[in-house]
């Protein structure tokens, strides 16, 4: 559990600290474009797939964690199902699973979790601090 944790944290924390740094505001525009870079790697945001902050937490895409996406491993998967409308963000231990329907997560085991996705322009995005803690 802690391995991927760790991994996971690093690449987020790289990714948290690029995005501070080149965070820049968006000319004519009244918000604030975000850059995504994973391992020192920028990777391609879109108006749909830019990171976003919500009431003070970091929200990224689901994607950012799938190799089959960002083509990079961070040690987890997600996985979008879109006849259920769930996330599974999970290693080879333990897994969070966020329905986007009923706005509520649990973990594996049935068990409620404390957090939420959340949906803009069709992309889910995940709590990305609470995943890494």
């Amino acid at each position: 559990m802690k391995g991927w944790k760790k991994g996971l944290l690093a690449a987020v924390l790289c990714a948290a600290l690029a995005l501070g740094a080149i965070a820049v505001p968006a000319s004519g525009a009244a918000g604030t474009v975000y850059l995504m870079a994973v391992n020192e790697r920028v990777l391609p945001t879109t108006v749909e797939n830019m990171p976003t902050v919500m009431g003070g937490v970091l929200y990224v895409p689901y994607t950012m964690l799938s190799r089959r996406d960002s083509g990079i491993n961070l040690g987890v998967n997600a996985t979008y199902s879109t006849t259920r409308r769930t996330v599974l963000v999970s290693n080879s231990q333990i897994g969070v699973i966020f329905d986007t329907q009923s706005n509520t997560a649990k973990d594996l085991q049935d068990n409620p979790m404390p957090v939420r996705a959340m949906v803009r322009n069709s992309m889910v995005f995940l709590p990305i601090d609470w995943l890494c803690g």
